[in-house]
């Protein structure tokens, strides 16, 4: 659907890097921690050069979280919150989906999920190929996108609450910022290996 969405008014949807925490990360990132500012800047420059092709770079949900569908007696979705709607990357849908999920009540928990996240990806693909193919450069890349929601979500709690984190929103800071400072993957898991066992 998104594929063949035509916008015929003047106002059009934002694109990917016009998401307003974004736009505000790199001076709340620089108050925060310079090393993450420098960090982002490069990967928003690396970002705006990634490949948009129509296969693979379109209107997509933006806020894909559990929160935001639910399944009726019938197992059919229903999904809404239509508000963070944007141009980006289809994949950044489902980068969005397993994060939250998979970040869960403990942040410093994530390295004992690897074989849940693979458990839900090969789910997720399971349905999603009935659909749509998910391009394989985007697939092979699928870490750009989970740090995207890390600089979302850093921006968006440093912004509110720097000087007052919760439990959960500290670790995640100290989590995040680890994870992007040392190049460390969201997840630990080979996406295009579960891939393949989908399409098989």
């Amino acid at each position: 659907m998104s594929m063949l969405y035509n916008c015929n008014k003047v106002t059009k949807r934002r694109q990917w890097d016009e998401n307003s925490h974004l736009v505000k990360a790199q001076c709340i990132l620089h108050n925060y921690n310079t090393d993450l500012s420098d960090k982002f800047n490069s990967y928003i420059s690396l970002m705006r050069r990634f490949p948009r092709k129509k296969s693979s770079f379109g209107l997509v949900h933006g806020d894909f979280l559990f929160s935001n569908y639910f399944f009726d007696d019938d197992n059919n979705i229903f999904i809404f919150d239509f508000d963070e709607c944007e141009y980006s990357w289809f994949i950044y849908d489902i980068a969005v989906c397993m994060y939250y999920y998979l970040l869960g009540a403990d942040p410093t928990e994530l390295h004992e999920k690897v074989e849940e996240a693979e458990d839900m990806f090969f789910h997720i693909m399971s349905g999603y190929v009935m659909e749509y193919e998910l391009d394989i450069e985007c697939l092979r890349n699928i870490d750009l996108f989970f740090q995207l929601r890390d600089y979302v979500l850093l921006s968006s709690i440093l912004e509110s609450s720097a000087n007052n984190l919760s439990s959960w929103s500290k670790s995640f800071v100290e989590n995040a910022t680890g994870r992007l400072l040392g190049g460390k993957p969201f997840i630990q898991v080979d996406f295009e290996r579960v891939y393949k066992m989908v399409r098989r």
